[in-house]
């Protein structure tokens, strides 16, 4: 209990948090941004993709029961 006593060494470590504080949200805020723009571009793409596909079946579909029918 004596180095919460000590006014010294409670500051060093309020700036050893500080410190790592902004070291690290930078990095992490970037790094989550930079994650994001990929996995928003995978969905953009495989959602595109889908209803692509969703469409060429559809027709498809319209024109083989108009032929059976």
């Amino acid at each position: 209990m004596d180095i919460l006593s000590n006014t010294v060494a409670l500051s060093r470590m309020q700036f050893a948090l500080t410190a790592i504080f902004h070291m690290l949200w930078p990095v992490l805020t970037t790094g989550m941004g930079i994650y994001l723009v990929i996995v928003e571009g995978i969905w953009l793409k495989i959602a595109i993709l889908t209803i692509t596909i969703m469409l060429v079946f559809g027709r498809n579909y319209t024109f083989s029961t108009s032929v059976l029918v």
